[in-house]
Order: structure tokens, then sequence, then C-alpha cells
């Protein structure tokens, strides 16, 4: 699944000139921009072309004292290509080696740094030297009358003395400065554009009244499996299912609700976070459930005990899938001003997460319905549920049911504070028994067995999803 991953992302690369616009259908956002270009010995850039590929939540460098390498054979879609898959080992440091003519190799180390705000990643050559640079996430770029370009500066804020605009944003943007020399040699600013990281120029859009706030839906998925236990969440938002895991649960709730747009998050993590805390507790388990199905002593053979610090370090992370969002959400710096209603659905470790998410953003959105699938950890942590319109938990038993009746993957708990709700905005609703897969202790908590949660509640019934 990362190989796919690592596809979707150089296939929705693009070359973006400064007044170019490129909106890709399938979008995936970070905190970190990544910029690529090259220059000439003067520091112009050469063809007034920057590439932008993606974006990340991480920042990846070359790990000199300098940040600077020096590289005739270092390709740059190498390069991107190693960034890239970087952010998906659970190595900090990656060892990169490009082949010159012949059996010669060259090693180049590259270093990953989680990102806590918006920033950028510059990548500039310049004759043989390669630079890596951090940066803030408004650059600012000079062209002269000759329509040669060179970057200036970095900074938090949006400024244009031509606009009398000064805007501190969490966006990341490109502000083309157009220069005109007079005649004893001043130079003048005569013109500034703004550009967004999609390449959509926003310069008239700057001082317009925010858009109407819309109904969000936002899916928060689990594990993605034994397989990718150390391929942990990159904390990036798109607007598609990257990986596949909701089936087509999500297509049925978006049917539902109808929301204006739909964006979908990562909680997966590794098991060691879970109450199963390592991979040999959770085969254990797994082997006397399937050994003893209608026993009724869970708390012998299930692993119900809470692991507090692994719920929390899934929370913590979701709270820069949060910071993520609000970049997402600034494609122009009026957006911050829009406090947009969130529907939200989570599912297994989704939910310690989306509790992170919503710590985040809390203060620019408000809160509609939360649909909670067979959370991990449920009882360990909430929130204020009165927030909410309806919140609803949906999965199988605990306590003294028998085991065939509860959850290996995620042994259910009340998520906690539930039971203050009243009864028409929530509560739990169990799986019912003839849904398919109802016995089976792990195919019951996939999420491709949890259209029962459309199929089965009809109108009017609580937990029905509207």
């Amino acid at each position: 699944m990362r190989e796919i991953h690592l596809i979707l992302i150089l296939l929705f690369s693009s070359t973006f000139s400064f007044g170019q616009r490129n909106k890709p259908q399938k979008e995936t956002v970070g905190l970190v921009g990544y910029y690529f270009w090259e220059e000439d010995s003067n520091g112009y850039i050469l063809e007034e072309d920057i590439r932008k590929p993606f974006q990340q939540n991480y920042l990846v460098r070359f790990q000199t004292g300098s940040g600077n390498i020096v590289s005739d054979s270092l390709k740059e879609k190498t390069l991107q290509k190693r960034i890239a898959k970087l952010v998906h080992e659970p190595t900090r440091v990656s060892e990169t080696k490009i082949a010159y003519k012949g059996k010669r190799r060259n090693r180049i180390l590259l270093k990953r740094i989680q990102a806590e705000s918006p920033s950028s990643m510059i990548y500039v050559k310049s004759n043989r030297l390669w630079s890596s640079r951090i940066r803030q996430n408004v650059l600012y770029f000079i062209v002269d009358e000759n329509g040669r370009s060179k970057f200036s500066h970095s900074m938090d804020s949006l400024i244009l003395h031509t606009k009398k605009i000064h805007l501190k944003s969490r966006g990341q943007y490109m502000v083309i400065c157009h220069t005109k020399t007079l005649s004893l040699g001043e130079n003048i600013v005569i013109k500034e554009e703004v550009y967004n990281y999609q390449g959509e120029e926003i310069s008239n859009e700057l001082q317009k009244l925010p858009e109407r706030p819309a109904r969000v839906l936002l899916f928060a998925n689990g594990y993605r499996g034994p397989k990718k236990n150390r391929d942990e969440t990159d904390n990036l938002v798109s607007n598609y299912d990257r990986y596949r895991y909701w089936y087509k649960l999500d297509d049925s709730i978006i049917g539902r609700l109808k929301p204006s747009r739909t964006y979908y998050i990562d909680g997966s993590m590794g098991v060691n976070t879970s109450s199963h805390r390592s991979k040999i507790a959770f085969g254990w388990s797994y082997l006397m459930a399937r050994t003893f199905p209608n026993s009724k002593k869970g708390a012998l053979i299930l692993n119900t005990r809470e692991n507090p610090i692994g719920f929390q370090e899934r929370k913590k992370q979701g709270k820069i899938a949060g910071r993520t969002y609000l970049e997402m959400h600034c494609r122009t710096p009026m957006y911050e001003q829009v406090k947009d209603t969130f529907d939200i659905v989570c599912h297994s470790m989704g939910y310690a997460y989306v509790l992170g998410f919503i710590e985040e953003v809390k203060e620019y959105i408000k809160f509609g319905k939360f649909y909670i699938l067979a959370p991990e950890g449920a009882c360990v942590d909430g929130m204020d549920w009165h927030l909410f319109e309806e919140v609803w938990q949906y999965g199988k038993h605990d306590g003294t049911s028998a085991i065939e009746d509860q959850d290996v993957i995620a042994p259910q708990c009340t998520v906690k504070g539930l039971e203050v709700l009243p009864l028409e905005r929530g509560g739990r609703i169990y799986m019912p028994k003839d849904a398919p897969k109802s016995k089976d202790i792990v195919k019951s908590h996939d999420t491709r067995y949890f259209d029962w949660i459309v199929k089965s509640i009809s109108l009017g019934e609580r937990g029905y999803v509207h």
C-alpha cells in the first residue's frame, strides 16, 4: 500500500510556473510544502520554473552541517522519490546511493524531522551544488523588468505593499513582486501577485468577505493491519481514501449526510499503542478467543487493560493532523474566519486520533454529528459530548458477554462521558445478531462489514445516520 501511496504522490506532482493554475482532483495536504528549482550562478531561477511535487508533515533535508551537497549525478526526480519514501520509514535517517558513470556511487544522507507548524522545504540546484533549506510558509520572489526571477525571503505573513495588506497566515503561499528600475537606479515594486500551493492565483481574494460556512464530513481510519504496523500515520489530510480503508462504507455515509466537502485522516499506529501492547499479546488473546468462543471470561482472554500512554500518543499525532487541516482550510487567509460544521466518522484507533484533531481545531469549527465505530480504548478519554448534535458508538458487546459477541481486535467499553447524553442524542448501538460476520471475532471489526449501521437502522431509531 505504501508503494501505491508513493505512486499517487508522484502522479499528482506538477510543474508550476508563477502564473500557472493546477488543481488535481485528488489532493493530499501537509504542513510542509516542498519546492524545487535550479538557479544560475547569479541566483536567477532558470526558466522561472518552480516544481511543487507534494506536501508532507516532515522536513527532510541533507544531513550535513551546511545542508549542502555536491553531486553531478543526483537527479531531482530521484531525490523527490527518496523524500516521499523516507516519510513512511521507521528510521529518521535515510541513505540514498546515486550512481555515477561506471561503478562508483555517491552516498547521500537525508534526515527527517517532524514538522510542528506550516513551513517550506526548499531544494535548490546551482551548478554542481544542491542545497536544502527550511523556511517559513510564505515565500517571496522578485521578478525584474527582463522577466528574471530570484528568491528573496520567507515570512509567516502575507505583506503586499501595493494593496496595503498585512495578514499573518498559516497557509503556504508564494508572493511574486514585479519590480521596475528607475532612472536613478532605484528598484520599486509595481505589481504583486499571490499564489497558494495549489497554483491558484488568489491576489483578488485577499480582501473579499469569507465564504459561507459549509457542512464538512471527516473520516478517521484506524489500524491498517500488521503488515503496516511500522508504517505509522503521516498525519496528512486528503480529500479521498488513500488507503482504501473504508471500502464502500464511506460512500454510503456520504450519500446519507450529503456534505459539501469530505476529508480523510489516518490514525494508524503501532500495536504497542493499543490495549494489546504487542503482537505477541494479541496473538495469544486471538488464539484463546478462537479456542473458547462461548466463554464469558473476557477479562481473562481479551486484552482489556487500558493503555493510556499509547492512547495519548495517538491523540498527540491527531493534533498534527488538526494543524494540517487548518493549513488545507487556508486556501486564502479569509477562510480562517469561516466556521464550518463538522460531522465525524471514526473507526478503531481513529477514535483517539480524532480526539487530538478536534482539540486542535475546536476554535475554528462547529460540531455536528459524531459516529464512533468500534473505538479502541474508548473509556480512556472523551470530551464534552454536549457540544455535538448527536454522538453514537457502534460495535459489539463488552463485559460478561460471550467471546464471540465481543470485539477481539478492539475490546469494547463505553466511550468516556457518553452516558450523560439524552437517549435521543447519543449512546451505544450494538451489532445486530443477524448482521454479516456478527459471530466472527475478527471480521466483525472490519469496516467492510460495518455497513449494518446504514442498512439495519431505520429512520426514527436511535443511531440512524442522517
